[in-house]
């Protein structure tokens, strides 16, 4: 499929999380002073190591059958930088398309949905909008690579971390040349603007006005959602141009680029956060393309997988006819944790959902496509109201459903005016509930001779 196709006919498309950072920060491989890690594909360690992980990020995205988009590894593979590090006999940027291609090969009917773009960076430091080529200078410089990333066969085209309106410019005429796909990836500040100061509708706009074939839009990457979100909502950028926005590659740091570019150890994000970060600016700009930069691996990636099929989860109030599947919940999720079979004797009434149990208490459940995943209920005692069920199909535990089902609790709790929930846990439930920040309050004894269950207090 041609990628601006992709474009229109997926409504997310995912990309690869770091490579570039993490070869560094995992394998401890120190990049080529030049073409950074271009080279690795000449090396058989460096290069397998390198697969791995870009087959990680494929793993997260096609257990989904989600499109991905991986780079070539050429951020730095211009020729200025391929003659000094003395490889000018080796087709760089067009091993390192075939080096991606093989591996797109080995996912068979998988492998429509994954696209490869070639990368591009600009000449000098990325962080350093006074080492900018003019727009005429980088249509020249950049020239060589964009042909040799063309005729290799890539998909599209994409510069990255562009941190002037003039190198960009250059590098859109260049591409423009070109009956190929190509988006442009600026680093911004929180302010609204590029590094070298022009506000980002205003670069859009030159861009747009001066190049005769347009590129299919413009992403932002290396900054955090958060700094994402302030800079698309400044006053500053209050146009239609930010319209042409069509993703984000966020790192997982809030720090401005020069303090990362300074910083001697990476800040790292819980993947979960990011991921709802990463979607929370999705939803509210419409972005299409969404993927990871420093600070992110595959765990990031698998987590914006889950988090996106989180949205197709839909909560709603259990109905007495939801009684036999819910009790079902209710015993599978108990035997996950290996119980021996004889306490389920003891729990079988506590564990079976009768239709007047819904109709006489707080009953929601979280359903996917008509397949109940799990539950929660909250009961009504003279010690005030309690959490008593909160259960999650096996196969589902650990995907966030849980989360869900807590947060509508709260907002249940906050509609009928509960200021504070208690909670009798499952001893393998304790660090769900550390997590949510309920507070311990103790044990209690169990109605299993010699177990005790842990009491927590839950503030809305």
């Amino acid at each position: 499929m041609d990628f601006s196709q992709a474009l229109t006919d997926y409504p997310v498309i995912i990309t690869e999380g770091a490579i570039i950072e993490r070869l560094k920060r995992e394998c401890n491989f120190e990049l080529d002073p030049y073409v950074a890690n271009a080279g690795y594909i000449y090396n058989p360690a460096q290069k397998q190591k390198m697969k791995n992980m870009y087959k990680q990020y494929i793993y997260a995205t096609c257990v989904k059958s989600l499109p991905i988009v991986l780079f070539t590894p050429t951020w730095r593979a211009s020729l200025e930088r391929i003659r000094q590090a003395q490889i000018l006999d080796r087709d760089v940027n067009l091993d390192c398309f075939r080096f991606l291609s093989e591996i797109r090969d080995e996912y068979e009917h998988y492998a429509e949905k994954i696209f490869i773009g070639g990368l591009i960076g600009c000449k000098g430091d990325a962080y350093n909008p006074e080492e900018a080529l003019s727009a005429a200078e980088a249509e020249i410089f950049h020239s060589y690579q964009i042909e040799r990333l063309i005729c290799a066969g890539v998909n599209f085209l994409i510069a990255e971390t562009l941190p002037s309106v003039s190198e960009a410019l250059g590098i859109a005429k260049a591409m423009a040349v070109f009956d190929k796909p190509y988006i442009l990836g600026f680093v911004i500040r929180d302010n609204g603007t590029l590094l070298d100061s022009t506000p980002l509708h205003k670069a859009i706009a030159l861009i747009d006005e001066e190049v005769d074939c347009q590129p299919v839009g413009y992403v932002v990457n290396c900054v955090h959602p958060i700094t994402f979100k302030k800079a698309l909502t400044n006053p500053i950028n209050s146009s239609l141009r930010i319209e042409r926005i069509i993703g984000l590659l966020g790192n997982t740091s809030t720090k401005s680029p020069e303090e990362l570019d300074n910083a001697v150890n990476l800040e790292f994000e819980e993947p979960q956060a990011w991921a709802e970060e990463m979607l929370n600016v999705k939803n509210e700009f419409g972005i299409k393309i969404i993927g990871g930069c420093c600070g992110t691996n595959h765990h990031h990636i698998q987590s914006l997988v889950v988090q996106l099929a989180m949205h197709d989860l839909e909560i709603r109030k259990a109905v007495a006819d939801d009684s036999k599947v819910l009790t079902q919940i209710s015993f599978m999720s108990k035997r996950y944790w290996n119980y021996p079979e004889q306490y389920f004797e003891i729990w079988k009434d506590e564990l079976t959902i009768t239709p007047s149990y819904i109709q006489n208490n707080i009953v929601y459940l979280a359903e996917r496509d008509g397949q109940v995943l799990g539950y929660f209920s909250l009961v009504q005692v003279d010690e005030g109201f309690w959490l008593e069920h909160i259960f999650i199909m096996p196969k589902c535990i650990g995907k966030g459903i849980g989360s869900k089902l807590i947060a509508t609790l709260k907002s249940k709790c906050k509609e009928l005016k509960i200021d504070k929930v208690n909670i009798l846990s499952d001893p393998n439930a304790k660090g769900f509930y550390d997590k949510l920040g309920a507070c311990y309050l103790g044990e209690s004894p169990s109605n299993i001779e010699g177990r005790t269950v842990s009491i927590y207090e839950f503030n809305v």
